[in-house]
């Protein structure tokens, strides 16, 4: 099989710009905070999910160890099938900690956004991102892509 000589233009190539993958993730989190698209909470993500699945672009869900608490699992597979029957794309991180740590951080002030989206004592159990249309965030199209990582590392 033969390319034409214009192939090198159509193929995508990739973005040697693109960050990590825990730091694409604290990047969305924190830029989907400023612009108050998350939700968390397992309770208000099942909510949000059942009112309004079309304007989720990505689901959240903290491993847990094997001896927490099993409704916590069975809440995870609940809401993780329901992304995957909507297309909503699912990433598991690696902590609850991290993901808590990032979704409570503090903004500047002179800002006309909320400071904080999800108060410190939140669900971080799932948490949500509503997508702005149309997507152009760079490290949200990278988290968006196909990857071979089940399980994305956060910062610390």
């Amino acid at each position: 099989m033969t390319f034409p000589e214009d192939t090198e233009s159509t193929m995508p190539t990739p973005n040697r710009t693109s960050l990590k993958l825990g730091d694409a993730m604290q990047t969305v989190l924190a830029s989907a905070m400023l612009e108050s698209r998350v939700t968390c909470g397992a309770f208000e993500c099942a909510q949000q999910l059942q009112n309004d699945p079309d304007n989720v672009v990505m689901c959240v869900l903290p491993v847990h160890p094997i001896q927490e608490d099993v409704t916590i699992q069975i809440q995870h597979t609940l809401i993780q099938a329901f992304c995957w029957e909507n297309d909503i794309k699912v990433i598991k991180v690696d902590t609850m900690k991290k993901l808590s740590k990032i979704l409570t951080m503090k903004f500047p002030e002179d800002n006309n956004n909320v400071a904080n989206t999800c108060a410190v004592d939140a669900d971080f159990s799932c948490v949500l991102i509503r997508a702005l249309s149309p997507i152009t965030d760079p490290a949200l199209l990278q988290l968006l892509e196909p990857t071979d990582h089940p399980i994305i590392e956060l910062p610390e």
